[in-house]
């Protein structure tokens, strides 16, 4: 694993909040691709190493500032139609596939649950991780954090959300 280059000016020491939020949150995206680019070493601690890992992105982008992106920076397609089914396959190993969800919990009327797959939600998190990592590291800051907190509110942030609760049962019946 290579650092990730931040690419700042060495004779500015001050670094804002907003400006640390972004560096973490982006050190954490990137450890998040890694994981799953890589894969684990020992799938025993695989249910473990996504629960921290979730928490952690959910965790950190709670802390990044809105910004507004470069509009030219913006992929729309993004890696959505490349690699997919690789990045699904990639967790054709976790002890689990499918678990139930509901879609939202404050709907005023009962519904029935949803089956879910948490390889699908691994991939979703991933791929909308990964392009605004790509634009990080492209050097498009400002598209990247938009990016990622834009793509948090309306995608991953539900499949995070989903994916842990489903882990954590897995957990507490083993």
């Amino acid at each position: 694993m290579t650092p990730l280059n931040h690419d700042l000016d060495p004779h500015n020491i001050f670094i804002s909040e907003d400006l640390e939020a972004i560096l973490t949150f982006a050190e954490i995206a990137d450890e998040f691709c890694d994981w799953v680019e890589v894969g684990p070493e020992d799938y025993e601690d695989e249910i473990y190493s996504a629960l921290n890992l979730l928490s952690a992105l959910y965790q950190q982008i709670l802390q990044v500032p809105e910004v507004e992106p470069h509009y030219e920076d913006i992929d729309l397609l993004g890696l959505h139609h490349r690699e997919a089914l690789e990045i699904v396959e990639r967790f054709d190993d976790l002890p689990f596939h499918r678990y139930q969800s509901i879609i939202d919990p404050l709907a005023d009327k009962e519904q029935t649950s949803e089956s879910r797959d948490i390889r699908i939600d691994l991939k979703n998190i991933y791929l909308e991780i990964r392009e605004g990592l790509n634009l990080y590291q492209d050097g498009k800051r400002p598209s990247a954090v938009f990016h990622w907190t834009s793509s948090f509110a309306f995608e991953w942030g539900r499949h995070v959300v989903d994916a842990q609760k489903a882990l954590h049962a897995f957990l507490a019946r083993v």
